[in-house]
């Protein structure tokens, strides 16, 4: 069994999440930072949009639909999660994301801009010299810095995760019929895989 972030995404998020939002005691502010919308047969790609140009698509087969990506923490996010505007958090079963070599994929930050959208979407972000002005700008506001931006490709929500490189472990939430449905970036959680070090 892999290692789970289902008691993090719970304790943080609390029981309420898919309904009315409740926080669990003492953990922070939490947000909606957007949404995104994930065609059908598309994939992919959590990554620093101000750095990581080569950022692994994820391997998760996610549900096409529309979704919410909700931040929680204090004065930086605690965890992040993008989950399909149908699926309950709570019945959710989390597992490593993969790479399509299937190796365990995290998301690493140089600059500290993370971002949640399709591939095309990111990678039409990152060659637009005044989209990424802009998210640089939004990553020196308040509420965890976020922005969502629209590319010809569809929106890449972004938020700021904090200062200092790391690589911070992601996760795929899968519903009863093993379907992926949501993504969540764990940045309270310290760990290595392989040489690199997890935190």
């Amino acid at each position: 069994m892999v290692r789970s972030p289902a008691a993090v995404v719970t304790r943080v998020l609390g029981e309420g999440f898919a309904g009315d939002g409740r926080l669990a005691a003492g953990h922070g502010t939490r947000m909606v930072a957007g949404r995104f919308a994930v065609p059908a047969g598309q994939g992919l790609c959590v990554c620093d949009v101000l750095a990581d140009v080569h950022a692994p698509e994820v391997e998760a087969d996610l549900a096409a639909g529309d979704y919410v990506v909700h931040v929680v923490g204090g004065s930086v996010p605690a965890v992040a999660v993008a989950v399909h505007e149908n699926a309950t958090i709570d019945e959710l079963v989390w597992e490593d994301a993969l790479t399509s070599e299937k190796v365990p994929v995290g998301v690493s930050v140089d600059a500290g801009v993370i971002g949640f959208g399709t591939v095309a979407a990111v990678r039409a972000l990152q060659a637009d010299t005044d989209l990424v002005e802009a998210v640089i700008d939004s990553s020196t506001t308040d509420d965890f810095g976020t922005l969502v931006t629209t590319t010809p490709h569809g929106h890449v929500v972004s938020l700021t995760a904090g200062y200092g490189d790391g690589v911070y472990p992601l996760f795929v939430g899968r519903d009863s019929t093993g379907t992926a449905t949501a993504v969540a970036v764990d940045f309270g959680t310290a760990r290595t895989i392989g040489n690199i070090l997890y935190r």
